[in-house]
């Protein structure tokens, strides 16, 4: 076992892993509503970080939220996995939501580009299926439509929760 070979008595061991706390915006679940998983991976802002996040939740991730500020990086690799994946819908913040669509090319995805969290997690709980996950990685900072990647995440939850609760 892992505490022994560490020297860590088992009960406290126990304790720090059923107490962990993950990061806020780091592959935050932020709960189910109307039977879609919500996460919250803001944090997320190179397109490394959201290939690892599509990696970690699987083929459940059936809408992703993709863009924002450009700094010139590479989307290629991101595409990639993303042609790989069983992905459903894109929800695309300028300007590199459109880069990362180009990239992409021909798509049977159904999409949508918005400048606004309100209708990004509208579109995502009109188009996720019952069981599927909506997960928040955009693979790009966020500096042209909000504060920070907080904000962003932040943003991203108050809306699951007031549009959630709608009948």
């Amino acid at each position: 076992m892992i505490e022994e070979i560490l020297g860590i008595d088992p009960k406290t061991f126990g304790k720090a892993v059923e107490d962990f706390k993950p990061l806020e915006h780091r592959l935050e679940f932020v709960g189910e509503f109307k039977k879609i998983k919500f996460y919250n991976d803001s944090i997320a802002t190179i397109p490394q970080a959201t290939i690892a996040a599509l990696d970690a939740l699987g083929d459940e991730v059936e809408t992703i939220f993709l863009g924002g500020f450009d700094r010139g990086v590479s989307y290629k690799f991101l595409a990639a996995r993303i042609k790989k994946s069983k992905l459903k819908n894109l929800i695309l913040f300028p300007t590199t939501g459109e880069k990362i669509l180009k990239e992409i090319g021909k798509n049977n995805y159904q999409t949508i580009l918005t400048s606004n969290m309100k209708d990004a997690v509208k579109f995502a709980f009109q188009n996720t299926s019952p069981g599927k996950i909506a997960l928040l990685s955009c693979a790009s900072t966020s500096f042209n439509l909000f504060r920070d990647y907080a904000d962003r995440g932040k943003q991203f939850k108050d809306w699951i929760v007031k549009l959630g609760k709608l009948g």
